[in-house]
Parts: C-alpha cells; sequence; structure tokens
C-alpha cells in the first residue's frame, strides 16, 4: 500500500505545495475563483462574491426554472462542494454552505469573517430576489432597518406593519411610479443626462467597442449537472432526509435554529435547492401581485414638440385599421427579478395607446409563450437585464413557434450590441438598448406591426 498522499506533498521554495499526483478533481478553479485569486495576489484585501439568480432564489442548477440563468450574474452554487462564500441576500442554505465549505477547509467558524446584506424588504419592493414570503424571511433576521419619513411610517402602520405593506404592494407601486415619472423626464430632455439625451456622440461616429466577458451557461450548467448527480450518488439519504426533515418542522414551529439545522443538512451534502424546498414546504414561495399604472409617464413628459402626440396618433391609426390597438405582453424570463425596467415600459406604453399585458416575473419560455397566446398580443416584450437572453430568447421563439403564434419579439435592458446580431438571426426583430427613448420604440414597435400584418395580408391575398 502507498503511502499517505499528504506525505508526499512537498512544497517549492516560494511555499506552493506540489501532490504527487494531480486528477480531474485537481483542475484549474473556474473563472470567477481564478479571477479571486488574481484580486487577491494583486493586493485586494477584500472580496465580494455575488451568485448566480439560481441560487439566490434557492434552485438546484439543475432546475427546469432556471435554465438560461446558471453562472450568469453571479457564481453559481448548488453545494458545499463549490466552496459557496458569504452571500449577497443572507440566504440560509447558501450561508450554510459557507460555514460547512470553512469548516472542511480547517477554518474555525470564529475566524470566518464578512457581511451579509440583510434588508429583506427590498427584496419583495425592488430587487425581487425572495423566495419565502415576508413573514418568515423577516423572522429568520436578527436585525431590521427602518428608515422612512413619518407620513410614510403612519400609512404603513395604517396598513398592519412592513410585511403587509409589502404584501398589498404599495411600496414597490410608489417605487415604479417614480421610476416611470423619472423615465419620461429625461425622455422629454426635462433630466439632463450627458451623453444619452444631451451631448449625445454624433449620428454614424463610431464608438469604442467594450467587449463584454462571455459566459457559456450552457457549459457552466452541464458541469453543475454533473455535480449534483455526483453527489446525490455519493451521500446517505437516510441521513440527508432527516436532516431535511428538522429543517422542515422547525420552519413550521419556529422552534429551533434554522441556521444551525440548515448547516447540519449541508453537512449531510444536501443542496441549495433542497434546503429551500424544505423550508418552502411550509412558507410558501412569495407572489407579488402586479398592475399597470397610467399616467405618470404622460403626467411628466414635458415637450412641445408633439412627440408624443405623434406616437398615440399612431396607435389610434393602428386601432382604426386593424379593429384594436397594438397590444403587447410584457415578458420577465429566468430568475432576473429586475422589473422596475419593464413596468417602466408598461406604464409608459399604456399611455401611448398600447393595450398592456405584464407577465409574473420568473417566468420561463413555455409559459410566457402560453400567456401570449391566451392573450392573443401582437408583441412580446422581452425584458433582459441579467444576460440570459442569449439562451432564452431563442427559447421562447421557439415555443411560441410550437403553440403557432405569430407574435413579433422585441427585447430590451442591458444587452450587449455584439448579441444583437445572435438575437436577429434566432428571429428577435428589434433590440432597444440602454439609452432607448421609449417614445421612439413604441413608433418602431407600431411601423413593425403594420408592415408584417400588411405582409401578411398580402400573402394571404395571394394564396
Amino acid at each position: 500500500m502507498g503511502k499517505d498522499p499528504a506525505i508526499l506533498t512537498r512544497d517549492t521554495a516560494e511555499g506552493i505545495p506540489l501532490q504527487p499526483l494531480y486528477t480531474s478533481a485537481d483542475l484549474p478553479p473556474a473563472e470567477s475563483l481564478a479571477q479571486q485569486a488574481a484580486n487577491l495576489a494583486a493586493g485586494q484585501k477584500g472580496l465580494s462574491v455575488a451568485f448566480d439568480l439560481a441560487t439566490h432564489r434557492g434552485y438546484d442548477s439543475d432546475n427546469e426554472r432556471v435554465l438560461g440563468d446558471v453562472g450568469m450574474a453571479g457564481v453559481s452554487v448548488s453545494m458545499t462542494m463549490n466552496g459557496a462564500v458569504l452571500p449577497a441576500r443572507g440566504s440560509v442554505s447558501v450561508l450554510a454552505m459557507f460555514v460547512v465549505a470553512a469548516e472542511e477547509s480547517g477554518v474555525k467558524a470564529e475566524q470566518l469573517a464578512g457581511t451579509i446584506q440583510n434588508d429583506v424588504l427590498k427584496e419583495f419592493m425592488v430587487r425581487n430576489t425572495y423566495i419565502y414570503p415576508p413573514e418568515p424571511s423577516m423572522r429568520a433576521l436578527t436585525d431590521r432597518l427602518v428608515e422612512e419619513a413619518r407620513a410614510i411610517i403612519e400609512e404603513v402602520e395604517a396598513l398592519g406593519g412592513m410585511a403587509k405593506a409589502v404584501a398589498s404592494g404599495m411600496p414597490k407601486q410608489r417605487i415604479e411610479v417614480c421610476a416611470t415619472r423619472k423615465q419620461a423626464r429625461i425622455d422629454s430632455g426635462d433630466d439632463v443626462i450627458v451623453g444619452i439625451n444631451k451631448y449625445a456622440p454624433a449620428a454614424g461616429r463610431e464608438q469604442p467597442v467594450v467587449e463584454p466577458r462571455v459566459i457559456d451557461n450552457l457549459d457552466v450548467r452541464a458541469a453543475q449537472e454533473a455535480k449534483l448527480k455526483r453527489l446525490r450518488a455519493e451521500r446517505d439519504e437516510a441521513t440527508l432526509q432527516k436532516a431535511l426533515a428538522a429543517l422542515s418542522a422547525a420552519a413550521a414551529t419556529y422552534d429551533g435554529n434554522l441556521l444551525a439545522l440548515a448547516i447540519d443538512a449541508a453537512r449531510a451534502r444536501a443542496t441549495v435547492g433542497e434546503i429551500s424546498d424544505a423550508l418552502e414546504r411550509q412558507w410558501g414561495r412569495y407572489t407579488p401581485s402586479h398592475t399597470v399604472g397610467s399616467g405618470a409617464y404622460l403626467g411628466d413628459f414635458r415637450s412641445d414638440g408633439g412627440e408624443i402626440e405623434a406616437t398615440v396618433a399612431m396607435a389610434e391609426e393602428f386601432a382604426a385599421r386593424h379593429g384594436r390597438r397594438p397590444r403587447i405582453l410584457v415578458a420577465k424570463m429566468g430568475q432576473d427579478g429586475h422589473d422596475r425596467g419593464a413596468n417602466v415600459i408598461a406604464s409608459a406604453f399604456a399611455d401611448l395607446g398600447f393595450d398592456v399585458d405584464v407577465g409574473p416575473l420568473f417566468a420561463t419560455p413555455a409559459e410566457v409563450a402560453l400567456q401570449a397566446v391566451d392573450a392573443d398580443v401582437h408583441v412580446v416584450g422581452v425584458s433582459s437585464q441579467a444576460a440570459g437572453h442569449r439562451t432564452l430568447l431563442p427559447a421562447l421563439i421557439k415555443e411560441l413557434s410550437a403553440q403557432g403564434c405569430e407574435a413579433m419579439v422585441v427585447a430590451g435592458g442591458v444587452i450587449p450590441q455584439q448579441d444583437y446580431g445572435l438575437l436577429h438571426e434566432a428571429g428577435v426583430k428589434s433590440v432597444f438598448g440602454p439609452g432607448t427613448r421609449i417614445p421612439a420604440a413604441a413608433r418602431t414597435i407600431i411601423g413593425d406591426l403594420e408592415a408584417a400584418l400588411s405582409e401578411g395580408d398580402a400573402q394571404a391575398a395571394s394564396g
């Protein structure tokens, strides 16, 4: 029998340990970890790690709901072996992974240091990376931060407290109205943003191209699925189920330390998704309500150029020709919870003469396609803020085609220009990037719709 590998490991003059044998398990770290190592080598003293949206929302990488999100907007973590660090959301499951990863690396709990974000309520109002409803999420905190003007505090108290206020949608709606009014002032030039609506580069002037880091979502997902498969094959299922049952029972009664029980589950090799599911069985998964506001955009669009009137007139002419107003479904796919831009678009388009449907957050391509068919929309507008567009938009177009839906697909949000060609090839009609003025986008969509419908009528007549 050979010697213990630890005995055979030797250090170089620079203090780098060399093992006697290297296997596939010793391959270089993922890009994200390599980047962190490079930062430390360059003298950085603190590390900030963002997790991908699948992890934020409590799903494992092989869950069908996170098809386009794995590894895109942050580091993908499904299990302890990935070496998770402090979460940006204070997730019980990910924090448990961090504790166990440190424990198994020989680091004592008292040696751990860092910060986690604990303003849970804003997740329901703005960021939308929630999992559970407000009440148990708040109960899981040790601190809460409340800074509001007295008038707002009184209004919140009248609603029965902040958790009930959040559930009512009041704070989120106020934020959306403010965002819509702000966008109207930007579009009309009343609020100046240099380089966007004032002193913008001249048309045709060549701009420097910024090459974004492109992550192969499918490659990351495949690697994660392989790790999950190996993990599930190697762990003790009885020990795992016992730990998860204890965690779920404590969530039902609030009797016990949830973090300690989550750590026990992580030691038993429970995944992020399994720990989340154990809590979700008792608490459910939060679903926000949403209504399309009206009037905020037009109320703050100050311009005497007649642009708004011209846009509304185009919508009215469309309705006169086709028997109904242009109808758009504003959709969010994947685990991208950045919905403020989508809600601003929905509110503004309603003011500009569109019939607007707003899809739920975190929808799959199949769910968006089904809603588009049910609502009989002319257009599906997809908002993408977290890099899932390369996977999710082509998948949506395939789903629409499979269901016989001819709705035009447009996209907007944070989409690199380098990806426009890929999306156009997949069937996306227009991509509206940052800085696009809403009235201009609305007119483009109506014009493209008119052209598509006229072409369809001509083909029907000739056929």
